[in-house]
C-alpha cells in the first residue's frame, strides 16, 4: 500500500457503526469528506480522488455538487463521487450525511466542515460561546 493511501486510511470511524479498520477488498476504498466544496476540503477530496477513493463529499452550500463533478475528473472513469448538501452544525444535517453513507464501510473520514471566524481564537471567546 502506498504511503499516500496509508495516510488517508484511518481506523475508529464514528460515522458508520459497521466501519472497521481497512481491509483489502475488490471495490475501491470509500472516503467521506466534509467541507469539500472549496478550499482545504476540496483539496483533500482531490487527493482522495487521485489515490483512487470513491467518495461522498459534503458541504452546507450548493457548490458541493459542482465540486463533485470536478472531482470525478481526477480519479479515472471508475471513480464514484457523490455529493450531499447538509449543515453539519445541525442534527438534521448529520442525519442526512449518515443516511447517504448508507452503512458502507468508511475507509477515510476527513472531517473538515467549519467556518473561519475571521479573528484570533481565544479560550475566553470560546467560553462565551458555550455559556
Amino acid at each position: 500500500m502506498s504511503d499516500e493511501k496509508s495516510l488517508l486510511r484511518g481506523a475508529g470511524n464514528p460515522l458508520a457503526a459497521a466501519a472497521a479498520p481497512s481491509i483489502e477488498r475488490e471495490q475501491a476504498p470509500f472516503a467521506v469528506i466534509t467541507g469539500a466544496s472549496t478550499g482545504i476540503g476540496y483539496e483533500l477530496a482531490r487527493e482522495c480522488a487521485k489515490a483512487g477513493y470513491d467518495m461522498l463529499v459534503a458541504a452546507d452550500e450548493p457548490q458541493v455538487h459542482e465540486a463533485a463533478k470536478a472531482l470525478r475528473g481526477f480519479g479515472g472513469e471508475n471513480l464514484d463521487v457523490e455529493s450531499v448538501e447538509c449543515d453539519l452544525a445541525t442534527q438534521r444535517g448529520v442525519e442526512k450525511l449518515v443516511a447517504r453513507v448508507a452503512g458502507r464501510p468508511v475507509d477515510a473520514l476527513l472531517a473538515n466542515a467549519g467556518r473561519a471566524l475571521g479573528h484570533a481564537f481565544s479560550i475566553r471567546s470560546w467560553k462565551r460561546r458555550c455559556a
